[in-house]
């Protein structure tokens, strides 16, 4: 397991379980993908980074075409995924 800084693995396990939630409300890995995306364009847009891995999401997210924003999102599900230890991701 990669190491992370407290404040990513933090943010992790709130996705992991913001995943959860729209799961158990039956929202498709589509939608839940989508919504990832809004706020992860939300946060390239408001949110100053708190970790080295905050930074380089930031940097990747701001180069990244729409297609590649929804596969950015769709690999933080992921890796929230295999972080947390929870079955969040289809």
């Amino acid at each position: 397991m990669p190491e992370f800084s407290e404040v990513f693995r933090q943010q992790l396990t709130v996705l992991a379980d913001k995943v959860r939630t729209m799961e158990n409300l039956g929202m498709s890995s589509e939608g839940i993908t989508g919504v990832v995306t809004e706020v992860g364009d939300w946060l390239a847009r408001e949110a100053e980074p708190r970790s080295a891995e905050q930074r380089l999401l930031k940097e990747m997210w701001q180069n990244a075409s729409n297609q590649e924003q929804a596969q950015i999102a769709s690999a933080l599900i992921k890796l929230a995924d295999r972080t947390v230890g929870r079955n969040v991701a289809r």
